[in-house]
């Protein structure tokens, strides 16, 4: 999820990662279903969202304050706190007590790859985001500054603004979704970022000038937010909290794995391939596998559980 070179997710390409996210990502997905109520999954979600998207937003500006008003060596030291202070915040969560069954961590990968390849929905959308996070990242994050730069129209600056209108899509559409319930998170996440993704990317090849590529951008910010909180909101209510972490884990390899690969095939692409119909071509393809996965029955038409169902016969 799926976040977008921001969020989680199978994560969209957008997502900056380090190493530290793979043992934090799949923890922090865990818990938040056993701290929140069912119904207020999708709230719980999309307001993490929005402050990761605020952060990620303000950040920059507030570093750079830090900078020059300290100097590198106070900001660094202001950051590193920080994550102290984020550490204290977490002392007082309570968590349920789980019962380990002092099984070996190989059984306990096989007893999580066994739930994740039993539901269809699940690793379906997981590998259509292995190629999907290819596409995207080939797609804007190596031509689309080759395009800005070369082009009068749009230019670093203005891809600059476009890459604002995408964090700006994703902030507001998170807020959005504070308020509105979606009832399919699954039809509405892909059909959301099937839309939105592809139609930057193709629009980077047909009309690269900056305004109507902010307004393409916007969109794929708010695709990206719509199918991050659906998916997450899918996998805390039909994974067991058992399994959830190790569930996200496999999820997070099947997403991230092509991304290199897709970096390194655009770059050669470029090369030997004219831009524009190599981007065309690629927005029509991301569309075709985003959208083709609205053809498993239990994607196209999962619905949100009751408070208190079990998890149905849905694979």
């Amino acid at each position: 999820m799926g976040r977008p070179l921001g969020l989680t997710h199978p994560r969209p390409a957008t997502t900056k990662e380090t190493s530290t996210s793979a043992f934090a990502q799949p923890a922090v997905q865990g818990l938040v279903p056993q701290l929140v109520p069912r119904r207020g999954l999708q709230q719980a979600n999309a307001l993490m969202a929005f402050v990761c998207n605020s952060a990620q937003f303000l950040g920059p500006v507030l570093g750079a304050m830090l900078v020059a008003l300290g100097g590198a060596p106070w900001a660094l030291a202001i950051d590193a706190a920080s994550f102290v202070v984020a550490s204290l915040l977490l002392l007082p969560v309570k968590l349920p007590g789980v019962v380990r069954s002092g099984t070996g961590i190989v059984h306990e990968l096989r007893e999580g790859w066994t739930e994740f390849r039993s539901r269809t929905w699940l690793w379906v959308i997981v590998v259509a985001f292995g190629f999907m996070n290819a596409i995207q990242c080939g797609a804007i994050l190596v031509l689309g500054p080759l395009v800005a730069k070369n082009t009068e129209t749009l230019g670093i600056e203005g891809w600059g603004w476009v890459m604002g209108a995408e964090a700006a899509g994703m902030l507001l559409m998170s807020l959005v979704l504070l308020r509105l319930h979606v009832l399919r998170p699954l039809r509405a996440g892909m059909l959301g970022i099937g839309v939105g993704a592809a139609l930057m990317i193709a629009m980077l090849g047909l009309h690269p000038v900056t305004a109507p590529m902010m307004i393409a951008a916007f969109a794929c910010g708010a695709g990206i937010e719509t199918f991050g909180t659906g998916w997450n909101v899918a996998l805390g209510e039909r994974i067991p909290p058992s399994v959830l972490s190790r569930v996200v884990s496999y999820d997070m390899v099947g997403s991230f794995v092509a991304m290199p690969i897709g970096m390194l095939v655009f770059g050669v692409l470029a090369t030997a391939v004219p831009l524009k119909p190599l981007l065309i071509a690629s927005g029509v393809l991301y569309a075709l596998i985003a959208l083709s996965t609205l053809a498993v029955h239990s994607i196209r038409t999962m619905e949100r559980l009751p408070e208190h169902a079990d998890e149905p016969l849905l694979t």
